[in-house]
């Protein structure tokens, strides 16, 4: 590249570049959309060992990057030496300005996602001018504004002045376009072909919610009613240790089934028979909100009967009982919500009940209860303790070893919430009357949320293989 002359059409390309860059004695000034590696390497080179000052302008928007005007990997490194290199930014660079100490070169860079670098330029692509001309361009681009000249062969353009960013702004907007390049990573522009599609800005959820309606279970006794010597036939053979009454109540359930409604009325727009919409970008948070509340359900319906739960504000654990409250409730028809650790605790005592009744007439079955524990068997024998006193705790060890009786998880099948997500067909959309009266609907219902397009066409890029 010569840069003796004081005005001159160029050819620029990678190497041409780089060449000129590194001629650079004093100082270089440059501004592009987006940078290279090997043009981030000399520029760091040069100022740090070569002694030259520079002033680096860039465009800090991921899409500089995504066009293949640069690499995410030239802007990591501009990053880090932003202090080094003066760091710029300045929104929607497309004209390249590259000052090398008394030369000043203008060009057009290759955006690589619509065209290829071309080995041979058959026309300019950029000029270069000498000392008069990079005079010019640095009094523009430090001046607040700039009249440009009117000679009356020349139709004048507007002026405008290099905008003028605060160090900490420059790199907060670059750390926000390296964090959006790490979640969607650009994809080499030589590898993409053009072509246009829709994107829906809405999905279609189905939310099911699996394995939350306990069922009635039927306990038998037959261990049980073994122990006494003569059978009688009023004995019951099993024990139902829940009607579909008590389950109906249970609290906890009724709070979840509560708090996924909420979570749905919050996140997303009910259409009917056709689910619910969804924005595409609510579906982290919402996923999140039912995962989070599925999890405090699951975690209440597992403590055990007077356990203390992490958080005691939890919703799903309400204040534990008195005995005496708990007795009051036994055998009572009662339409209040209960917890469910409260519900089998309750069966539970009325099986017990019904149990010490049948030991009252029959003595022979605190034998059997009592078969291998003979020191404890003898001193009830001899009056040293007394049966009230030793029967509650014979009968909960017999109940849960030997009848088995439910814990909470035994009365979950299988939990879970399933969410299924599917696009917005064309034929949903503009075909289907029911899907766009409900549309229509929610549209006169004046919803903020669907004021946006349900599907939006847009030009995109496809990877050629």
């Amino acid at each position: 590249m010569n840069t003796s002359q004081d005005f001159g059409f160029v050819k620029v390309n990678d190497d041409t570049l780089i060449e000129f860059l590194a001629k650079a004695k004093e100082r270089i000034i440059i501004a592009k959309a987006g940078y290279k590696c090997c043009e981030v390497e000399t520029l760091i080179e040069l100022a740090a060992e070569g002694g030259v000052e520079c002033k680096v302008y860039l465009d800090p928007g991921e899409n500089s990057v995504r066009w293949g005007f640069g690499e995410a990997e030239a802007l990591q490194e501009l990053q880090k030496n932003c202090d080094l290199l003066n760091l710029q930014a300045a929104d929607r660079i497309r004209m390249s300005i590259v000052i090398v100490d008394d030369s000043a070169l203008i060009y057009t860079p290759v955006a690589l996602s619509w065209e290829t670098e071309p080995k041979d330029l058959k026309f300019p692509n950029g000029f270069i001018g000498g000392r008069e001309v990079t005079e010019a361009l640095l009094r523009q681009m430090d001046a607040p504004a700039v009249k440009p000249a009117k000679p009356d062969n020349v139709i004048p353009f507007p002026g405008c002045c290099i905008p003028k960013k605060a160090p900490e702004e420059t790199a907060k907007e670059i750390s926000e376009t390296l964090e959006k390049l790490k979640k969607n990573p650009p994809v080499d522009p030589a590898k993409l072909r053009q072509i246009t599609v829709y994107r829906n800005n809405y999905k279609l959820l189905k939310c099911q919610i699996k394995g939350v309606k306990l069922k009635t279970k039927s306990i038998s006794l037959r261990p049980f009613n073994r122990l006494v010597p003569d059978l009688d036939a009023h004995l019951k053979a099993s024990w139902m240790a829940f009607t579909q009454r008590d389950l109906e109540n249970i609290r906890e359930i009724s709070l979840f089934m509560g708090a996924i409604d909420a979570i749905l009325l919050k996140h997303t727009l009910n259409v009917g028979r056709f689910g619910y919409l969804i924005k595409t970008n609510y579906r982290e948070a919402f996923e999140k909100a039912i995962g989070k509340e599925k999890e405090e359900f699951l975690y209440a319906l597992k403590l055990k009967p007077g356990e203390k739960p992490k958080t005691p504000e939890t919703k799903y654990v309400s204040p534990p009982e008195s005995p005496r409250q708990m007795e009051l409730a036994i055998g009572k028809e009662k339409d209040e919500k209960v917890g469910l650790a409260t519900l089998i605790e309750k069966s539970k005592a009325a099986l017990k009940d019904y149990m010490s009744k049948v030991i009252e007439g029959n003595p022979a079955v605190v034998d059997a209860l009592l078969a291998k524990e003979k020191a404890l068997l003898s001193m009830l024998k001899r009056g040293k303790i007394d049966l009230n006193e030793v029967l509650p705790g014979l009968l909960d060890t017999f109940i849960w070893d030997k009848i088995r009786f439910p814990s909470a998880s035994d009365l979950i099948e299988r939990m879970d919430v399933t969410l299924d997500y599917y696009d917005v067909s064309s034929e949903l959309l503009y075909e289907n009357d029911d899907f766009k009266n409900a549309l229509q609907e929610l549209k006169e219902s004046k919803d903020p949320e669907i004021d946006q397009k349900i599907r939006e066409f847009s030009g995109a890029f496809e990877r050629s293989e």
